[in-house]
């Protein structure tokens, strides 16, 4: 006869969130997009409105995981 199963009671807790990185052209949006997802995500040049759409780029943690929108520069 099977054995009853028993219910895993613990449970992994994984917050999520979004964040818009917004603000003037020209001031380190997308470096400070590329530097939280360790990753090049965003073009990065030292001539204002490089970036000309939304890009989005995710950073991974222990129990984190967090959605980066990198927004064009507005004046």
């Amino acid at each position: 006869m099977a054995q009853p199963r028993s219910e895993d009671t613990s449970r992994t807790v994984v917050r999520s969130g979004f964040v818009a990185v917004a603000g003037r052209p020209n001031v380190g949006k997308s470096t400070l997009v590329n530097a939280l997802c360790g990753a090049k995500v965003a073009i990065v040049s030292d001539k204002p409105q490089t970036t000309r759409r939304r890009i989005f780029g995710i950073a991974n943690g222990d129990g984190a995981q967090l959605v980066l929108a990198d927004l064009p520069g507005f004046q």
